[in-house]
C-alpha cells in the first residue's frame, strides 16, 4: 500500500508561527546540543519563539516554509538579502551574489 503526501513550498503566514518556531527550536537544539551550554541553548532559541517569527513574517521577512501533508517540516529566512539586519551578518550577506540574491526574491514573491 502507498501514501501520498502533498509537500508545498510557500511563503510563511502569521499562523506559521508557531510551527516555525517549533521547527527552528528542534533545529537549534538538535544542532548545537553539547557544543552552546544547555541553559545558554535554551536562551538562544526562546529568543525566537511564535511571538519573534510572527512578528518577523508581518514586517515582511522573507521567510518560506516546507509542509509535508499539512504540517510544517522546515523553514527558511533570509531577511538580511533585503536589507533588514544589520551589523556583520548583513555585510556577509550583502557580499554574495547579486544573481543568488535576486533568485531568493522572485522566489518569496518579493520582487519580479
Amino acid at each position: 500500500m502507498s501514501h501520498t503526501f502533498t509537500i508545498d513550498i510557500r511563503r510563511a503566514e502569521s499562523r506559521d508561527a508557531e510551527a516555525i518556531a517549533a521547527v527552528h527550536d528542534a533545529a537549534w537544539r538538535y544542532a548545537y546540543d553539547g557544543i552552546i551550554p544547555a541553559k545558554e541553548l535554551a536562551r538562544i532559541v526562546a529568543r525566537r519563539g511564535p511571538r519573534w517569527w510572527d512578528r518577523a513574517i508581518r514586517r515582511g521577512t522573507a521567510v518560506l516554509v516546507i509542509e509535508v501533508g499539512g504540517a510544517i517540516w522546515a523553514a527558511f529566512a533570509l531577511a538580511l538579502a533585503e536589507g533588514l539586519g544589520r551589523g556583520p551578518a548583513r555585510r556577509r550577506v550583502a557580499g554574495r551574489s547579486p544573481a543568488m540574491k535576486a533568485r531568493w526574491a522572485r522566489l518569496v514573491g518579493l520582487r519580479s
